[in-house]
């Protein structure tokens, strides 16, 4: 079931008999039906793997893979670093150069998720002799429709590889001769003991994952590269990433570390079935009671006090999103340079308060998410209504702040920076 990976044989994992993919089922009253349409699109992809360390490297690596012209994505696990390859290249002064994050305001990230579907889209007359470098963080796996002729990612879990992989060669178009066959760069670091280092991964993704699709794709590997067919290595594949590790066996050296890392996943995911629990709203159709007993009681939280436990969560993990202003000499504005002065807001002037709202962007930062559901809030006699969960960043003139030791910086070209603070500040 692994035919068309050449240094992974079946046997070697375990895998078991599974159905084809893509695959639909058609179920019904009497009987059930299982069809394999064809795929729209069979693709051969060539990973390589890469341990560049160091930021100028791995900016180098990019130039090098554009030096006679052609697109190439880079697909970083966490904003710090797709910033630090940015600004590491913007000193070459390369005109397709392009940064996207989550830590843009809003109105600001939609400009560049536009610009990046203008030169990489479907539509786009990019030639091949062009040179074109996108830098992003997630964003970049999701929504977005592009293309490019290679891609270098950081490791991680092996469905979102395939994704990322998904907008390789993705629409028909001339390439240049050194990008011919689509080829995925997997970039990570090993330890001393031989496992990648996912030490600055593994609050966004399990180190067990993590680590099954290292072993899975590449700890096998004869060579520095390998291949596989989409779509059909996609199930295959993933499966036996996120399968318990049945083929460990008591002489792999790793064997130890990667059965605790699943343990620490298994309980790590009862937490969370537990925390879904507690917020299931009752099936609609149910001839229960909606409260297991007495009479259900309605309040109107007019400030806001209650808005954690009344707001359904959709997702793991928590964040809060704000709205960034300056503070100038003559008050506060919504823009850096001071021309546009916050004043009053009327609370029922709604086109204003979503004018602040397309400002907004996330936070996720432990220490930023704890302070702002604490302090955060407008300095206003009134806050409109709008705005009520959405707290003002408040910044000084050239757009930074110190919150909680926290260094911000709200960058024109790199987003807001966290925790970094140049020389000189």
């Amino acid at each position: 079931y692994l035919s068309g990976l050449r240094t992974i044989r079946a046997e070697q994992i375990h895998l078991t008999p599974i159905n084809a993919y893509p695959s639909l089922a058609i179920y019904g009253s009497r009987q059930s039906q299982l069809l394999e349409p064809q795929a729209f699109r069979t693709q051969h992809l060539t990973i390589q793997f890469i341990h560049d360390m160091d930021t100028a490297s791995q900016a180098q690596r990019l130039l090098d893979l554009t030096s006679h012209g052609g697109a190439v994505a880079r697909i970083c696990n966490r904003v710090d670093d797709a910033q630090a390859i940015y600004a590491e290249l913007k000193r070459e002064r390369i005109p397709g150069l392009t940064l996207i994050n989550a830590r843009y305001p809003l109105e600001e990230r939609q400009i560049r998720e536009q610009h990046v579907e203008i030169l990489l889209g479907k539509d786009t007359e990019r030639t091949p002799n062009q040179r074109l470098i996108v830098i992003g963080t997630q964003v970049l796996e999701q929504s977005l429709d592009y293309d490019v002729d290679v891609m270098v990612t950081d490791l991680a879990p092996i469905d979102l590889l395939l994704q990322r992989a998904g907008r390789l060669h993705r629409h028909q178009r001339t390439r240049g001769s050194q990008h011919q066959q689509p080829i995925l760069y997997v970039q990570y670091t090993l330890r001393t003991d031989g496992l990648p280092n996912t030490d600055r991964w593994k609050k966004i993704y399990a180190e067990f994952i993590l680590w099954q699709t290292w072993r899975i794709l590449f700890a096998q590997a004869s060579t520095s590269h390998m291949s596989i067919e989409l779509p059909r290595d996609y199930r295959p594949l993933i499966e036996a990433v996120y399968a318990a590790p049945a083929d460990l066996s008591a002489e792999d050296p790793h064997a130890e570390l990667i059965q605790a890392a699943r343990a620490r996943l298994v309980s790590a995911q009862a937490k969370q079935r537990d925390q879904a629990v507690q917020r299931l709203t009752p099936n609609p159709l149910s001839r229960d009671a909606l409260v297991a007993s007495g009479t259900p009681e309605f309040i109107e939280d007019t400030e806001g006090a209650l808005a954690g436990w009344q707001i359904a969560k959709t997702r793991l993990g928590d964040r809060v999103t704000v709205i960034p202003l300056y503070r100038h000499a003559h008050g506060l504005t919504v823009d850096a340079a001071g021309s546009e002065p916050l004043g009053t807001i009327d609370p029922e002037d709604f086109g204003k308060q979503n004018r602040l709202l397309k400002r907004s962007l996330p936070l996720s930062d432990p220490r930023l998410v704890a302070y702002f559901r604490k302090h955060g809030t407008w300095d206003l006699p009134k806050t409109p209504p709008l705005l009520k969960f959405t707290p003002s960043l408040v910044l000084n003139s050239t757009g930074r702040t110190t919150i909680q030791d926290v260094v911000l910086h709200l960058d024109e070209e790199l987003g807001l920076v966290i925790g970094r603070e140049e020389a000189g500040d």
